[in-house]
């Protein structure tokens, strides 16, 4: 089957945009806490949920998406700290981590709460995210 060039040249604009809407959602959160709601998202995004919902689905969508960024950036964190330290030296790693993790905690804790309480009670469909790993 042939790929249709007119629909594979918007992908990269679309990621990226998905990519933007997130770290606007992120900022929301951090301002309006984890109970943010679309409204304020779409505000603080400068544009409009329909907007939202077409790169996302729902807020499901939306929350999934901000799921695997928090995931990635731990994920970044605790690799660093791996190549960071020495090989065998246990308790120190587990201290490395444990600090990574439970700084992030402490830095952001809106984004933190809204990561665990999930999505909302509409979008059931979406597992609640019970470890960050």
């Amino acid at each position: 089957m042939a790929i249709d060039g007119r629909d594979t040249r918007w992908d990269q604009h679309r990621t990226q945009r998905r990519r933007e809407l997130v770290s606007d959602a992120l900022r929301a959160i951090r301002v309006h806490g984890p109970g943010v709601g679309m409204d304020e998202i779409a505000t603080r995004a400068g544009t409009s949920k329909t907007v939202i919902y077409r790169h996302f689905g729902d807020r499901a969508g939306l929350y999934a998406a901000v799921v695997e960024s928090v995931h990635a950036y731990i994920r970044d964190g605790v690799t660093e700290a791996l190549q960071a330290s020495e090989h065998g030296d246990l308790a120190h790693l587990t201290d490395t981590l444990a600090d990574g993790y439970l700084g992030l905690v402490e830095r952001d804790p809106y984004i933190y709460r809204f990561v665990m309480n999930g999505p909302g009670e509409r979008a059931r469909s979406i597992p609640r995210a019970v470890c960050p790993m």
